[in-house]
């Protein structure tokens, strides 16, 4: 009793962590939105736009990145019945497209679109997994299963025209245009594991089984 508590409070914190991390992100894209939108409106040099605040969001960006790690180790440790080899490869090629691609002073659009959807998609999830620990966790598991899918392939086709702006403002560099193509092979068996997951705690609802004890 004394381990699943210990395990249950380790998975609180570890998510609520992750998931505070993401919002925050998200919460300073706000921010950048509404300066800029009143700049834009305003003409008012005082105000802020999208170029003072990216260092602020890409060093945010980089903190939230390096706390989505947790989800690796609540993996290897047992806590989650997540497999570690998806786990990994999903930060890695997060990691890979904001360390490559990413900087302070990368505003385009597709950055930005890219980050959104991760913020939206990571907060979602993983302040779903946090209370999930604390109350019913079936109602919070049905809303990272139905957001998951969504925010996961918004994120995924972001990344996809991050690579492919990039390979246009390179010359159209054929070697960084091929690395785009192969975007929807890396996508598939994270989407195919993250809709069995789905699958099968939907199946557990309408058998009525005892809710799931470990995140997925």
């Amino acid at each position: 009793m004394t381990n699943i508590r210990a395990e249950k409070v380790l998975l609180l914190t570890g998510n609520s962590f992750i998931a505070l991390g993401w919002i925050r992100v998200l919460w300073t894209l706000i921010s950048c939105w509404i300066d800029n939108n009143n700049n834009n409106n305003n003409n008012n040099n005082n105000i802020k736009n999208v170029e003072d605040y990216m260092p602020l969001i890409y060093a945010r960006l980089v903190q939230a990145l390096g706390l989505s790690c947790l989800e690796l180790v609540h993996c290897l440790l047992g806590f989650t019945k997540s497999n570690p080899v998806f786990v990994a490869f999903f930060l890695t090629i997060r990691g890979g497209v904001e360390y490559i691609l990413g900087s302070s002073d990368n505003y385009h659009w597709t950055h930005l679109y890219t980050i959104t959807c991760w913020c939206l998609g990571e907060s979602i999830r993983f302040a779903s997994f946090a209370l999930a620990e604390i109350f019913e966790p079936n109602k919070f598991k049905w809303i990272r299963y139905t957001a998951g899918p969504i925010m996961f392939t918004l994120g995924a086709f972001g990344e996809m025209i991050m690579v492919a702006h990039t390979a246009q403002t390179h010359n159209n560099n054929p070697w960084i245009w091929f690395a785009s193509s192969l975007w929807p092979l890396g996508f598939y068996p994270l989407m195919k594991q993250l809709l069995r997951q789905r699958r099968k705690f939907i199946k557990s609802i309408n058998n009525k089984d005892e809710p799931l004890k470990k995140q997925s």
